[in-house]
């Protein structure tokens, strides 16, 4: 307004890159009718612009908090009979492989690492540390299917204090194109100490060469005979190429027999069957093996039972009767299965003993990696006495099956009862000295336990209608609560061409711990929700399914809705199902619900769970209601993430199939970090040795130029992926298949033509040699393989160019902080303060610093709380900056007893991975004093004092994901 009151104007500017809005009123006369009249406009204004403009500004500010799923937060939504759970808390291992028990009557357990390590310690649940046992990490090649891959003692270990291992090594086995040597060694307790082996005990009882690194087998066990008997695997390549397993001359595919007997005049037992064969191994026992991973005999009856890993389409467990004679052939490769295999032959030509239990590949009812497990024979279960145990990696079903013999034992029946579908993936299984069952996962972490699941679904059901979540306000038109977002994917999973549309439901104002290259990390009650439509032939859409995937208290869990033909409401469905949809107008659409046991075997733990939500997936503007923006910059201004991103520009993108701005390299690297890196990389479940993860470049995934070892699928000279010829790209082949039991990815019923018809002409047209970055430059010699840089910039002179130079990526940590004394109040408003360091000589980019509140002094981002953050622009080499920030202590950090809970504050630089930093072990640190949180009246009110302490903290790694192991279980890819 004018200083004569003749004139006002109204000016309107929105920010974040929308259209400006300019309103101006001039010469109104400043009359009451005039101010009244003015008045209503501007609020008409503000009103329009707080719903349009503010909301162009930034779509999410302001949100409301969610208020709330129907969702249980703690049970198991799909129950079974039985469950895993952590055991020996206070333990934590690597690799775990092996779980025995020695029989000399003491109360111990002794796990094997794969890495080469054996550790024991007392069973008990209050065990509270183990020892060393064995470590012969110098002998033992490790990694995929290599390793340190089975224990056992001697009947006589009481007396004679022997035990026998088998591990790959690099030595040995001096037979030409040998991969490596499997070894069959001996060792002794110390007599003065039983938690001790003697190393120089060690003795070669055995050897044979490994043509190829997997299908090594592993098990070495006692049977009631006292004969050793060692599990082998055919070798390793596709189809056993050397056709090993029906070759009496190799040991490769074999169930061997020793005699390892003191005073035994051979290791050769003299009623092994081919003792006598001209040609054969006299050691081998029986024979016609794939990769038998884990065999166990019933302890009761003598009973040999055999988990033998699948090839393509079946999976099964074998089983040898006590006193049947030695001999037997279980048929691979004329049969997998009971199914014929070989071209031109049948499993009938070779009179082969088919398995008790069979299952096929991609049955929701199934799986595709059987765990062989144990005849149950503990007390506290009497309901599964007798029962085989066992399981399959991919699918996390345990099963327990009753012994009998088939009606048709060329047709086995179902696999026995599903009794769990435990929350980690067990490779394999152990009992203990009373029979009681224990599960080892495929990661680091605990062992686990078989227990009743006493409390299934925690006493709250899962909801049986979609209308009946709590995200919807309207089911039928998809309309979603308040607190609810919508978003999308860049480069999305292959769904058989549906039309998805997908939400985030945070709890309250909960905040996602941001990472800028791997998964995020959500608070519990964090729910994601998929919608699946066909188009129908009147435009409309066909609503088929709905997916709800919801974090708990300690585990992911997922249920499916099917909805009705009225596209009223969707159903829960449990498990899995098959049908063709009706979309009118005479056409029809096949799909497939899968069963809630298999969302994890998707949604995996080393994918991080949450697959599609992460940085490089939410680069791509979002169309909000009053405007597009791109997402990251969206849910950065909408709060949602724990620190504030910043320029969301910064972080690397995936790219769509049809993006025109991408090189089909970027878009095929994209395309398959979607759909296959979450099973295909070094901790997921899948095996081969694959390694399909968007950070890595073409020349680590293991794939071009590299012979398969899941099948040749009849092409002549096949690879992984060949250079320059698709038709002979096993991986391509895969993908364009109808064959949903070689498909790729798993799932899926139909090809994704236009991922086809990329991959295939990136593979004829792009892939004359391996070039990641589609600079010009391969990888083998490109100073920076995944950045294009085709003037290869090398600052230093190293031969690595500058953009991922290791001598200039800074290495940044927390020397100090400035911690709280004194107790705390949950809710209360804090100073936070730290101080930062380069350790490098270069300057580094702008980085976050956060701080925690922990219970001990290692950060856990499962676990442990966030407070807040504050920003260093620029650091430069050899310098230190500190930065401040307040924070807030959450609500929720109540202890559950009216002690006061003491806290560590930890400090962390870079923790989302903002700069380019190679290492992380010491990003965080924490403090050595404590402070507590009692309840609320527990802490007399008075001034919180400020102290600070520098140089009195102790360097703490972080943990989570760079602690991630795993073993592939015995199968190539």
């Amino acid at each position: 307004m004018d200083p004569r009151g003749r004139e006002f104007r109204l000016m309107w500017k929105v920010e974040g890159g929308m259209t400006a809005i300019a309103i101006q009123l001039e010469r109104l006369r400043w009359s009451v009718l005039g101010r009244a009249a003015v008045g209503l406009l501007v609020l008409a204004v503000l009103s329009t612009l707080s719903s349009q403009g503010w909301a162009q500004s930034c779509p999410l500010a302001g949100r409301a908090g969610f208020m709330g799923h129907s969702m249980p937060i703690d049970g198991d939504p799909n129950p079974q009979q039985m469950t895993f759970v952590p055991a020996f808390r206070s333990l934590d291992f690597g690799e775990l492989v092996g779980f025995e028990v020695p029989p000399d009557g003491t109360n111990r357990i002794f796990v094997v690492e794969k890495l080469g390590r054996i550790h024991v310690f007392e069973n008990r649940d209050d065990v509270s540390t183990s020892r060393v046992f064995l470590d012969i990490q110098s002998l033992v090649v490790s990694g995929g299917e290599q390793g340190l891959l089975g224990l056992a003692f001697d009947p006589d270990y009481a007396t004679n204090r022997r035990f026998y291992v088998n591990y790959t090594a690099e030595v040995g086995c001096n037979a030409p194109a040998a991969a490596g040597c499997s070894k069959i060694m001996r060792f002794q307790t110390r007599a003065n100490d039983p938690d001790q082996a003697d190393p120089a005990s060690r003795t070669e009882i055995l050897e044979f060469r490994q043509p190829f690194s997997y299908h090594n087998g592993g098990p070495v066990v006692f049977g009631p005979d006292g004969m050793l008997y060692v599990a082998t695997g055919d070798g390793g390549g596709a189809e056993d190429p050397e056709r090993n397993a029906q070759n009496l001359g190799s040991r490769l595919g074999k169930i061997l027999r020793l005699d390892v007997r003191a005073g035994a005049p051979s290791i050769v037992p003299a009623d092994n069957p081919f003792v006598s064969t001209p040609g054969a191994d006299p050691l081998v026992y029986h024979y016609g093996l794939r990769n038998p991973w884990r065999i166990s005999f019933d302890r009761v009856t003598g009973d040999l039972y055999i988990g033998d890993v699948g090839e393509g389409r079946r999976e099964e467990v074998n089983r040898v009767r006590a006193g049947t004679p030695g001999g037997l052939n279980f048929g691979w490769e004329y049969c997998e299965g009971t199914r014929d295999y070989r071209i031109g032959a049948r499993c009938t030509d070779i009179a082969s003993t088919p398995p008790v239990i069979e299952y096929v590949h991609g049955d929701p009812a199934g799986g595709d990696l059987v765990i062989g497990g144990y005849v149950y024979r503990g007390d506290a279960y009497p309901e599964l006495y007798g029962a085989y145990l066992y399981s399959d990696t991919l699918s996390l079903r345990v099963w327990a099956w009753d012994g009998a013999d088939p009606v048709d034992p060329w047709q086995p029946g179902n696999p026995g009862v599903l009794i769990s579908v435990p929350p980690v993936s067990l490779v394999s299984f152990g009992q203990d000295r009373d029979g009681e069952i224990f599960g080892l996962r495929y990661q680091s972490g605990p062992i686990h336990r078989l227990v009743r699941n006493g409390a299934p679904g925690g006493g709250i059901p899962v909801p049986n209608l979609l209308s009946q979540t709590g995200f919807f306000r309207n089911v039928v038109n998809l309309s979603v609560m308040p607190g609810v977002v919508e978003y999308d994917v860049e480069a999305p999973l292959w769904s058989d061409g549906s039309i998805k549309r997908r939400w985030i439901a945070l709890p309250g104002q909960g905040k996602i711990q941001f990472d800028a290259t791997e998964s995020f990390d959500f608070p519990v009650g964090t729910a994601f929700v998929k919608n699946f439509s066909f188009r129908r032939p009147d435009g409309g859409l066909r609503h088929v399914e709905t997916r709800v995937f919801w974090r708990q208290t300690d585990r992911w869990v997922g249920v499916t809705y099917r909805w009705n033909a009225a596209q009223t409401d969707a159903q829960r469905i449990a498990g899995g199902l098959q049908e063709t949809i009706d979309l009118g107008g005479g056409q029809s659409q096949l799909w497939r619900y899968p069963s809630e046991s298999e969302c994890l075997g998707c949604h995996t733990a080393a994918g991080g769970r949450v697959l599609g939500v992460r940085a490089r997936q939410l680069g791509e503007p979002f169309p909000y209601p009053y405007g597009p923006m791109v997402q990251l910059a969206a849910w950065n201004c909408g709060q949602l993430f724990d620190v504030d991103i910043r320029d969301p520009n910064r972080f690397a993108r995936a790219r769509d199939l049809d993006d025109p701005t991408a090189t089909r390299i970027h878009r095929a690297r994209s395309y398959f970090a979607s759909n296959c890196e979450m099973c295909h990389q070094p901790q997921g479940p899948a095996p081969g040795g694959l390694d399909f993860r968007f950070t890595r470049a073409v020349g680590s995934w293991n794939v071009v130029d590299v012979a398969p070892t899941q099948g040749n699928l009849g092409i002549v000279n096949p690879r992984r992926i060949a250079i320059g010829d698709k038709s002979r790209s096993v991986a391509w082949v895969r993908q364009s298949s109808s064959d949903s039991a070689i498909r790729m990815a798993r799932g899926t019923l139909a090809p994704h033509t236009q991922a086809v018809g990329l991959i295939g002409d990136w593979i004829d047209s792009d892939l004359t040699f391996i070039d990641s970055d589609a600079d010009g430059i391969r990888d083998s010699v490109d100073r920076c393989p995944m950045v294009s840089d085709p003037t290869q910039a090398d600052r230093d002179g190293d031969g690595i160019g500058n953009a991922c130079d290791p001598d200039d990526q800074p290495d940044l940590t927390v020397r100090s902080v400035v911690p709280l004394v004194g107790p705390l109040l949950a809710g209360q408003t804090l100073s936070l303060s730290a101080v930062a360091e380069n350790l490098a000589t270069t300057a580094s980019d702008s980085f976050p610093v956060s701080f925690y509140l922990s219970r001990d002094t290692t950060l856990d981002a499962d676990v442990d709380k966030p407070i807040g953050h504050c920003w260093i622009e620029s650091l430069n080499g050899r310098n230190t900056r500190s930065c401040a920030t307040t924070g807030r202590i959450p609500t929720d950090i109540l202890p559950a007893t009216a002690s006061p809970t003491p806290f560590h504050w930890i400090a962390c630089a870079d923790r989302g991975g903002f700069e380019t930093d190679p290492f992380s072990a010491n990003d965080c640190r924490a403090s050595t004093p404590t402070v507590t949180v009692p309840e609320p009246g527990g802490w007399s009110r008075g001034w919180i004092a400020l102290v600070a302490i520098g140089g009195a903290l102790a360097g703490r790694k972080r943990s989570g994901a760079a602690r991630r192991a795993r073993i592939s279980a015995g199968r190539g890819s």
